[in-house]
């Protein structure tokens, strides 16, 4: 269920195939949960180490043309987990 909340959070935001979505988060059920919306919708998958700073994850959607980020990092294209490993709210 959380992969599938996921990949609702994803397609709501417009998301399609090939898009670029980074994540950053530690080894965690969320993790797993977002690998699996990704490979679902075949976005392209970026994973750096975490936690990125605000900066540096800024940086990384630039350099790559990512279209969003899963973090915990605050950042406007960021989501992150909550309590159920779902987003916890859509980026702007």
């Amino acid at each position: 269920s959380g992969a599938r909340a996921w990949l609702d959070a994803f397609r709501d935001a417009g998301l399609t195939r090939g898009d670029r979505v980074v994540l950053a988060l530690p080894p965690s059920a969320a993790f797993v949960q977002v690998v699996v919306a990704a490979l679902w919708d075949e976005f392209t998958l970026v994973t750096v180490p975490p936690p990125p700073t605000a900066d540096a994850l800024s940086a990384l959607l630039d350099d790559l043309d990512a279209r969003c980020a899963v973090a915990e990092a605050v950042h406007p294209a960021v989501w992150f987990p909550d309590d159920v490993a779902g987003p916890l709210a859509s980026p702007d």
